[in-house]
C-alpha cells in the first residue's frame, strides 16, 4: 500500500500553534512499569518470516509481544521515518508534525477499550531498554487514519468460481515504494483470554490487523479509499480490523460490528467466511456493503457501493489515481482464471502488466504487483489455510501455513516465481535499485547525482520508462530540451497505454517540442494528455502548454 500525504505546507502554521499549546496541555504519557506479568510466548524464524505466538491477558499479550520483538522495534519506526516524505522545517518542522499527530492520539485512546490499551502498555512495560510509552505505538497505528493512505490490490472468489468448498482471498499490501517493512515481516497468532485466535500479518509493534483470518475461517483485509467524510477521532481502521478477528465469524457480523463503531476516515474491507466473500465500504459517516456467494469480487482503493461511489473525493481517486488501472487489471485477470485457486490466486497476485499486458517497469504504482509491497498474502478460509509472501514482494516464494488449536503448523509451500533470476528481471531490479539512489539523491537536493543516477538506471534498463521520464524532467530543468526528447521519446514507447507514466512522458516530450520550434508535434501531445484525462498534474501541465503555443 503506497502512503499518500496531506500538504504540510498549507497547514504548517497551524502545528506551530498546536505544538506550543501542546508544550504546556500535553503532557508526556508515562506507564510504570509492570513486571508481575507472564514472559510466555515464542518466536521463531521460518524461511525469513518471524512467526510470533502470544497467549494471555491483553496485558500479557503486550508484554510477550514487546519482550520478543521489542530490539525491532526501533526498525519499524526507522522505517516509517523513511518511508515519510520530507517535510518543511527540517526538524523543527518534523517535531511540529509530531505534536499534531500525538494531541490526535491522545484523543483517539478515548475510543478504543480497556483490552486494546492493555495491550499497547504491554509492549511499552517490556520494552524497558527504549523508554517508550504506549502512546508512542499507538503513534504508528493512526497515522493511516490522519493524513496517509495505502495503496493495495486483492481478489476473492467465492461458489463455483472457487476451487474449494469456501471463498480463496488474496492481497498485495502496498505500503511503500521502498518495500522497507517486507524484511519486518512477521506472522503473529494470537489466543485472546477473550475471543477467537487468529493469525495476523504485519511487522513489529503492530497491536491492530491489516490481513488475517481467525480460528473461524473469517479473513479481514484492509484497502484504503478517499472519501469527504473523515473524523480525526475515533477507532484507527487497524483496530477495526483486529476487533472483527477476534468477535466475528460471519460477513454479517463484520458488517454489524463496523456500522457500531465510531470510524475515522474511508476504508475498504475484503472479508470472507467460510461461505461468502463481501467488499464493507466504509467513511466516518457511511457504510456501503457488496456480497458474492457465487461469483469473484476485485479490489482496489475506490468505492463501489451506491452509499459511497457518488463521493467527490472518490470520484477523483477512481479517475485520476492508479486505482481504476489495477482494479481493471485485476478484475480482468481473475475473470479470466475460471476456477480460482491457491495458484490461479498467486498467478493474479503476481502479475505485472498493465492493461495491454505489456510488462510494466519495476516499483511502477499502476501495477497488481508493483514489487515494493510489505507483504502479500493468500488465504483459504474453509481449510484455514495460507500463505505469506518473501522477497522479492508477490514473486518470492509464499510460505505455508494451516491454523490449528496449536496456533500455525507448516504445510506446502508455493515456489518463487522465476522472473526475478531471469536476464530481464535482474536487469530491472538492478535499474529500480539505482532509482532508489535517485529518489535519496532528490531528498538531499543532489540534483546532478540524481540525474547521473536516472541516466544509469535507463541504460542498465531501456525500457524503464520511470527511469527515462526522470531522465528527460532533469534535462528540462538544465534547458538541454534535445536530450530531455529523446528520453521523453523513450518513455513514450515504453509506458502501458492509458497510464499517468505514459501521460507525464507526452507532456515531457511536448514541452521538449515545443522549446525546438516543432509547435504541431508539441500540441498534438498535450491534446493526446487532455483526451487521456487520467492524470491531473499532468493534466495541468499540458494545459499550460496549449497555453503557450
Amino acid at each position: 500500500m503506497r502512503i499518500r500525504y496531506i500538504r504540510i505546507r498549507r497547514i504548517l502554521p497551524i502545528f506551530i500553534l498546536i505544538a506550543v499549546l501542546a508544550a504546556f496541555l500535553y503532557p508526556v504519557a508515562t506507564v510504570a512499569r509492570d513486571t508481575d506479568v507472564r514472559p510466555s510466548g515464542s518466536i521463531e524464524e521460518v524461511d525469513g518470516i518471524t512467526v510470533v505466538r502470544l497467549s494471555g491477558t491483553p496485558r500479557e499479550l503486550g508484554y510477550q509481544h514487546g519482550k520478543l520483538l521489542g530490539d525491532r522495534l526501533p526498525e519499524t519506526e526507522a522505517a516509517f521515518k523513511k518511508i515519510m516524505p520530507p517535510i518543511p522545517g527540517g526538524a523543527v518542522g518534523r517535531w511540529l508534525v509530531r505534536q499534531f499527530v500525538m494531541l490526535q492520539v491522545k484523543r483517539i485512546e478515548g475510543y478504543l477499550d480497556e483490552s486494546e490499551l492493555e495491550e499497547l502498555k504491554g509492549i511499552a512495560d517490556a520494552d524497558t531498554e527504549h523508554k517508550g510509552t504506549y502512546r508512542d505505538i499507538l503513534y504508528y497505528h493512526v497515522l493511516q487514519d490522519i493524513g496517509q493512505n495505502y495503496a493495495c490490490t486483492g481478489a476473492v472468489a467465492a461458489g463455483r468460481r472457487s476451487r474449494f468448498s469456501g471463498p480463496v482471498a488474496g492481497r498485495n499490501f502496498d505500503l511503500s515504494m521502498r518495500g522497507l517493512l517486507d524484511p519486518l515481516k512477521t506472522v503473529f497468532y494470537s489466543q485472546p483470554e477473550k475471543g477467537y485466535p487468529f493469525v495476523s500479518v504485519a511487522w513489529p509493534g503492530m497491536v491492530g490487523a491489516v490481513s488475517g483470518m481467525n480460528d473461524r475461517g473469517l479473513c479481514v483485509m484492509v484497502f484504503s479509499a478517499k472519501s469527504e467524510h473523515t473524523r480525526l477521532s475515533g477507532v484507527p481502521v487497524a483496530f477495526i480490523a483486529k476487533r472483527l478477528l477476534k468477535e466475528a465469524s460471519t460477513v454479517s457480523q463484520a458488517v454489524d460490528i463496523i456500522k457500531k463503531t465510531t470510524r475515522m476516515g474511508p476504508n475498504i474491507f475484503l472479508v470472507a467466511d467460510r461461505e461468502k466473500a463481501a467488499a464493507i465500504e466504509f467513511d466516518s459517516e457511511k457504510v456501503g456493503v457488496i456480497e458474492v456467494n457465487d461469483g469473484i469480487l476485485p479490489l482496489s482503493n475506490h468505492f463501489y457501493t451506491k452509499e459511497l461511489s457518488g463521493d467527490k473525493k472518490n470520484i477523483r481517486q477512481a479517475r485520476y489515481s492508479d486505482s481504476r488501472q489495477r482494479y481493471d487489471r485485476i478484475k480482468s485477470l481473475i475473470e479470466d482464471a475460471g476456477h480460482v485457486g491457491v495458484r490461479e490466486m498467486l498467478s493474479v497476485l503476481r502479475d505485472h502488466s498493465g492493461r495491454d499486458g505489456k510488462v510494466m517497469a519495476w516499483g511502477d504504482y499502476s501495477a497488481v504487483n508493483n514489487i515494493k509491497d510489505a507483504h502479500s498474502v493468500i488465504f483459504d478460509t474453509v481449510g484455514l489455510r495460507f500463505w505469506v509472501s518473501t522477497p522479492p514482494s508477490a514473486y518470492g516464494k509464499f510460505v505455508g501455513f494451516k491454523l490449528t488449536r496449536q496456533g500455525p503448523v507448516r504445510i506446502e509451500d508455493l515456489p518463487a516465481d522465476r522472473y526475478p533470476d531471469s536476464e530481464e528481471g535482474r536487469r530491472a531490479a538492478l535499474s529500480d535499485t539505482l532509482m532508489q539512489k535517485v529518489y535519496e539523491a532528490d531528498e538531499n537536493g543532489l540534483h546532478l547525482d540524481a540525474r547521473l543516477f536516472a541516466e544509469k538506471a535507463l541504460a542498465t534498463d531501456p525500457e524503464n520508462y520511470i527511469a527515462a521520464i526522470r531522465v528527460g524532467e532533469a534535462y528540462v530543468s538544465e534547458y538541454h530540451y534535445d536530450k530531455a526528447l529523446k528520453a521523453f521519446e523513450q518513455a513514450v514507447q515504453c509506458a502501458p497505454e492509458g497510464s499517468a507514466a505514459r501521460a507525464r512522458a507526452l507532456v515531457g516530450r511536448g514541452e521538449s517540442l515545443m522549446h525546438a520550434g516543432k509547435n504541431n508535434e508539441a500540441k498534438a501531445d498535450f491534446d493526446e494528455v487532455i483526451k487521456m484525462d487520467c492524470c491531473t498534474e499532468a493534466n495541468e501541465a499540458a494545459l499550460k502548454g496549449l497555453s503557450r503555443i
